[in-house]
């Protein structure tokens, strides 16, 4: 772990009073893993996310939050989404590249924020939310851990105020 990195997880740990050993105990299965020819395993990019993604054969898609871990199976609630289609794992990759826009009348389409893809302190997913809240007619269910966001509380007023029956979790 790069010095930049340990700090900031040893002041996670300090915030949330869990401390505990920011260094990585020596695991010969993930070695092989990461070694191995047919698997690609991305984690070596800097991320402030949980979102987790697996792409298998270029044709089955599974992203959302759940990890492969279950030391927090009791607390939490993770959710995935599996797609299956090689036009689905192009589509995402077309997405996470920038290479086009997301388009609500799709089918299946995927908001993505990219660090390497997106201009500094840009999210355009914000925008494509609030639009997608907006346009919600009879009902909408919102599962997130932090609601806090301005916006988004008025986009959730709006919507009861027209008669949306909003439920969160």
């Amino acid at each position: 772990m790069d010095p930049i990195r340990g700090l900031q997880a040893w002041l996670l740990g300090a915030v949330y009073r869990a401390p505990g050993s920011i260094r990585q105990r020596p695991n010969p299965l993930l070695e092989r893993i990461i070694a191995h020819d047919n698997i690609r395993v991305e984690h070596t990019r800097k991320r402030f996310d949980h979102s987790k993604l697996f792409i298998i054969d270029e044709r089955y898609l599974a992203l959302g939050s759940m990890g492969i871990g279950d030391n927090h199976r009791h607390e939490w609630i993770d959710v995935m989404v599996e797609a299956e289609g090689r036009q689905h794992v192009a589509r995402l990759r077309d997405r996470m590249a920038g290479a086009d826009e997301f388009d609500p009348s799709r089918g299946i389409d995927f908001l993505v924020h990219s660090r390497e893809a997106h201009r500094k302190r840009s999210c355009p997913m914000i925008s494509h939310r609030l639009a997608l809240i907006d346009s919600a007619q009879t009902s909408l269910t919102v599962e997130m851990a932090y609601l806090g966001d301005r916006r988004f509380t008025a986009a959730l007023a709006r919507a009861v105020t027209r008669g949306c029956a909003v439920r969160g979790w």
